[in-house]
């Protein structure tokens, strides 16, 4: 999976979002450390020579002001503030790469043009027979495809590519303003949205820019994961650790990112970082289950210090105490008493 190198934002250009936000010089500068992929808060410490708690709570005024509601999220409105303040993709280094589809190559050349106007890569295709086969190979972050075609339709393209490759690439699909084709018909099929000609080109380039943004693979991108990382659970997924105990966690994760989870996979190890009143407290997990709740997961690389702080934190606070079981159902839920 390609990952999205750093931006070519300078930290003066990144002050106009600072000020459209309120944001304090100190406040700008960790920002710019987010944006260069530094992370973690004991990281940003050592940089900016503050404590990891300082640096917490430069956060949450961060986000208090941004209406953000964790680092992806923070970086997301970033990232489309840039693109709207240069009307462009070619801020980033990492552009969205389109697959266009359409029988009719005059349309197919004013779609090309325009995105590639606004920075993207684009791969064009008046024969829909020939997408299959060239996302063997390669990976778009969006198939927008006409519905109507001669060869395969739109629809028939769409059941193939989420039989073949689950949820990504996204797919929108285009349509003549007919009673035969619905928005709702087309999400209930797996497509991102349904957009009728003729359309508003603008309002094409934003829908891509918004999918592309608030995409939460690309979040990950963003935030340097691979395969190769343990996967940063806190940047990921906006989500609640609600029930903590000396051997786990159960991680709610927010009704409005369910897609979320499909990115993680039960025995996935992930990094993680929260803060118990006054301690943040870092370390490893392996999932060991997961629901359409959340997430359970064992500790697997945490302190001893860490490891009473956390059982100091239960007895007082008198929490539930979640310890994962290693249950492999995916619909059971184990708390302990």
């Amino acid at each position: 999976m390609p990952t999205l190198p750093d931006p070519k934002w300078s930290e003066d250009e990144l002050k106009d979002f600072g000020k459209l936000h309120g944001l304090s010089p100190r406040e700008q500068q960790v920002l710019f450390l987010l944006t260069t992929s530094v992370v973690t808060f004991k990281d940003m410490a050592e940089r900016l020579g503050l404590s990891p708690n300082t640096v917490h709570n430069h956060f949450r005024n961060i986000f208090d002001k941004t209406n953000a509601r964790s680092k992806a999220d923070l970086l997301a409105k970033v990232l489309k503030h840039m693109v709207a303040k240069y009307n462009s993709f070619k801020a980033l280094v990492r552009v969205p790469q389109v697959v266009v589809v359409d029988d009719e190559p005059l349309i197919c050349e004013i779609l090309t043009r325009h995105l590639e106007n606004k920075g993207m890569k684009v791969y064009s295709f008046c024969n829909s027979n020939k997408v299959l086969p060239f996302l063997r190979n390669f990976r778009p972050d969006i198939v927008l495809s006409d519905i109507r075609m001669p060869e395969l339709d739109g629809y028939a393209l769409l059941k193939e590519i989420r039989s073949q490759y689950g949820a990504s690439p996204a797919v929108m699909l285009m349509s003549g303003n007919s009673p035969d084709h619905s928005a709702e018909d087309a999400i209930k099929l797996g497509a991102l949205n349904l957009i009728n000609k003729p359309f508003d080109l603008e309002a094409l380039s934003s829908s891509i820019m918004d999918h592309f943004i608030q995409d939460v693979n690309e979040k990950n991108r963003y935030l340097r994961i691979s395969h190769e990382i343990p996967i940063r659970l806190n940047d990921s997924i906006d989500a609640s650790i609600e029930n903590i105990g000396y051997g786990g966690i159960f991680v709610r994760i927010d009704s409005r990112n369910q897609t979320a989870l499909t990115a993680f996979a039960s025995g996935a190890i992930l990094t993680f970082d929260f803060n118990l009143d006054d301690d943040e407290i870092h370390g490893k997990c392996q999932i060991v289950w997961k629901n359409s709740a959340g997430l359970g997961m064992k500790f697997t690389t945490i302190t001893t210090v860490e490891r009473e702080k956390i059982l100091q934190y239960i007895q007082l606070k008198k929490a539930l105490s979640f310890i994962p079981h290693g249950v492999n159902s995916e619909n059971e839920t184990k708390p302990a008493n």
